[in-house]
């Protein structure tokens, strides 16, 4: 029942997550001049903060991916988890 609690807890805590950094997002996209270059970077591994927010920010806003995501793991690149993800805002 505890651990139950526990993995209810930590989803509500990633959603939470996941709503701030739409919501920074949401506000900072603005301030780069077309053209121009807009880095999205975490320090985990998870998926919803990561790829689905990367693939949410490029539906919703006026920007593309260029190249690939990185994904660093802990235990293989001798790191703790991150993520980045680079954009070019439109023309």
């Amino acid at each position: 029942k505890q651990a139950q609690r526990m993995q209810r807890q930590m989803e509500e805590q990633q959603a939470e997550l996941v709503e701030l950094q739409r919501k920074i997002l949401s506000t900072v996209w603005q301030y780069v001049k077309p053209g121009g270059t807009l880095v999205y970077s975490t320090c985990t591994i998870s998926r919803p903060e990561n790829e689905e927010n990367a693939a949410w920010f490029e539906k919703n806003f006026p920007f593309i991916r260029e190249g690939s995501a990185k994904q660093l793991l802990p235990g293989i690149d001798g790191t703790d988890g991150f993520f980045m993800v680079k954009f070019r805002k439109k023309l």
